[in-house]
């Protein structure tokens, strides 16, 4: 049986996948039209559940909703997440790994359980039209922000040296990892539910907003020195990049911010399945 590892990050805001693919995460009500371009996405699920997703839900569904909860165990999640599966899938029935994330403070077997529940299923999927037929039983849940550490290590070694403080720059929650070496420390890690759209929530300007993420994080960072390399990612990382600069010393950029994760997913995903492989060859 053929053998693919997918790699999906539904964000609030957009739904990432391999090779800078994306589309906003909007789940609206399906009705018919007579007259259609096609676009993102209509789909249709088992032959009873029909939504459109991404643009086309924005532009057509009269109560589209996006993902601006706190929580991802909800049914949009899993619209979101079936769709992604059928993009990426290459060929129908393959054996799938499936590697997506969550936030920090969420990273447990509570919550992955709870994402296997949601997920977990046969699926016969139409997107505008073309059948994908596929099973999810197999899912590695990471967390958000140390995902991007991967991809960022596989890129530049010189990270394995010293100590990081990852900083995912997201629409709803801003997640913090802190690295030594290429071990992730538990104590300094975390999320703070403060991401972007707070900016228009509270009325704050940019330089406002990196400053309230700083007095959160100046709680949290334990022993943070000036030699610590800041590492931003995350769809606020090119926006806030240089407000960071004001307050650290030492601030980078990780490499395709907006995919890192997604991209960091995937890394994560070919070390498991290397490791299962070593492990069945050796029994």
């Amino acid at each position: 049986m053929p053998f693919q590892i997918i790699p999906v990050d539904t964000g609030r805001s957009e739904t990432k996948l391999l090779d800078g693919i994306s589309f906003k995460s909007i789940v609206g009500d399906w009705h018919h039209r007579e007259m259609s371009d096609g676009g993102e996405y209509e789909v249709i699920i088992n032959d009873k559940e029909k939504h459109f997703v991404g643009q086309l839900a924005e532009d057509e569904s009269f109560a589209p909703t996006s993902m601006n909860t706190a929580s991802k165990i909800h049914n949009q999640t899993r619209v979101l997440f079936i769709t992604a599966v059928g993009l990426s899938i290459i060929e129908n029935e393959s054996d799938l790994l499936i590697v997506t994330g969550v936030p920090i403070v969420d990273f447990n077997t509570t919550t992955k359980k709870a994402l296997e529940d949601l997920l977990y299923g046969d699926y016969d999927v139409q997107i505008n039209g073309e059948h994908k037929k596929f099973s999810i039983n197999n899912l590695k849940l990471v967390p958000e922000a140390v995902a991007s550490f991967q991809y960022a290590l596989y890129k530049d070694e010189s990270l394995s040296i010293g100590k990081k403080r990852i900083l995912d720059l997201g629409s709803l929650t801003v997640n913090y990892a802190t690295i030594k070496e290429t071990k992730f420390i538990t104590r300094d890690s975390g999320t703070v539910q403060f991401g972007s759209i707070k900016l228009k929530d509270n009325h704050i300007d940019d330089k406002q907003y990196v400053q309230k993420i700083i007095s959160e994080l100046s709680e949290k960072f334990t022993d943070y020195e000036d030699s610590d390399r800041i590492l931003l990612t995350g769809g606020g990382a090119l926006k806030f990049g240089d407000l960071f600069k004001q307050f650290y010393k030492n601030v980078e950029i990780i490499t395709n911010p907006v995919f890192s994760n997604t991209n960091g997913y995937h890394r994560m995903g070919l070390k498991a399945w290397a490791n299962q492989l070593a492990n069945s060859q050796a029994e």
